[in-house]
């Protein structure tokens, strides 16, 4: 999405748990629960986040 400058827009993105997965140390895929940041950017240097929570 490309925005003007001082355009903004809302944007609704639907994440799967198992995009979350990280590796154990028992060797299996897990998605860890607790607070999440998402960040959105062309860089790293992001500011604009928001956060989610995933309980078990």
């Amino acid at each position: 999405m490309h925005l003007k400058t001082g355009e903004s827009k809302r944007v609704n993105f639907h994440l799967k748990q198992s995009e979350l997965a990280v590796w154990s140390r028992n060797h299996q895929w897990v998605v860890e629960p607790g607070a999440y940041t998402a960040f959105a950017a062309g860089s790293s240097n992001a500011t604009l986040a928001t956060k989610f929570t995933i309980s078990r």
